[in-house]
């Protein structure tokens, strides 16, 4: 009898893996910065999270929608605010929080 081994996707591995590595760069390069130019680096610093805030702030808010707390009503609003998406889509996903 043959043994078949699995076979797993590595892309999220790498992908995160290369995200680690970006990420470390710049906190060591912005590290570099306050340590040599405090004030500087502290301008640079400031400038680089203000447009963190604002784009990660964009990001959240481009596909919020509020609804009640109800299944039909999720499903309702999902079919209409996702229209486009769910005609190209096999199946979706709801996530919800507890409040």
């Amino acid at each position: 009898m043959k043994t078949v081994g699995i076979i797993r996707n590595t892309v999220p591995m790498r992908t995160a893996k290369t995200g680690y590595i970006f990420s470390s760069a710049i906190l060591f390069i912005l590290g570099l910065l306050l340590v040599i130019s405090p004030e500087t680096g502290k301008e640079v610093f400031a400038d680089i999270l203000g447009v963190a805030m604002i784009i990660f702030g964009i990001i959240k808010l481009e596909r919020a929608a509020a609804c009640e707390k109800d299944k039909d009503a999720i499903v309702a609003l999902a079919k209409d605010y996702l229209r486009e998406e769910m005609l190209k889509a096999k199946s979706f996903k709801v996530e919800s929080k507890r409040s």
